[in-house]
């Protein structure tokens, strides 16, 4: 029986966890790159939608997009818009989820004292609606994926009417930081 080799288990269990390992460990070297290297990372500013068209970042025909993409068509605008409204379209037509996940990160850190005063983590964060992008500027709802109360409340900005169906939510404006370029 020479031709047969005597086989150590210990080290061949040996063999396999060092590759099982080395294997790990090029795995998560892999997703953390493709992570790291993808999608949007915004820094910029939320503001409320009085706040934004007060400062010039939108206009009244911005406004009527938003209003219609928010009550879902003309509903208490019929005399502002008239029947034959078209609104400006959404450019993207949705937001990707790496861009979502990293403006709900943003509005977490723009509120953090409230947020952890109230034990909300960016983790419960969601973009509740996302309203069309204007001039650069995302309009978008956000809010706490968790929290559902059906209590309307209604605003007008320029006679505009805008209806949000959960009180404690709202239109939000988010203002990406200017990148800053050499030639400046």
């Amino acid at each position: 029986m020479s031709g047969f080799k005597k086989i150590n288990f210990e080290e061949e269990k040996m063999k396999k966890r060092i590759i099982g390992i080395v294997f790990a460990a090029v795995l998560v070297l892999l997703l953390g790159v493709s992570v790291a290297g993808c999608g949007y990372k915004p820094n910029g500013t939320f503001y409320s939608l009085q706040e934004a068209y007060d400062n010039g970042l939108l206009t009244r025909d911005d406004l009527l997009s938003i209003a219609y993409y928010n009550q879902n068509g003309t509903w208490g605008n019929e005399e502002v818009m008239g029947e034959s409204f078209e609104p400006q379209p959404k450019a993207p037509a949705e937001l990707d989820q790496a861009t979502e996940r990293a403006l709900c990160r943003c509005y977490w850190e723009q509120n953090k004292t409230l947020f952890e005063s109230e034990g909300i983590t960016d983790k419960q964060m969601e973009v509740r609606a996302y309203l069309g992008t204007y001039n650069g500027y995302i309009a978008l709802i956000m809010g706490r994926g968790d929290v559902y109360e059906e209590a309307f409340r209604r605003y007008t900005i320029d006679g505009i009417l805008f209806s949000i169906s959960n009180y404690n939510l709202d239109i939000e404006i988010f203002v990406p930081d200017k990148e800053e370029t050499e030639d400046e």
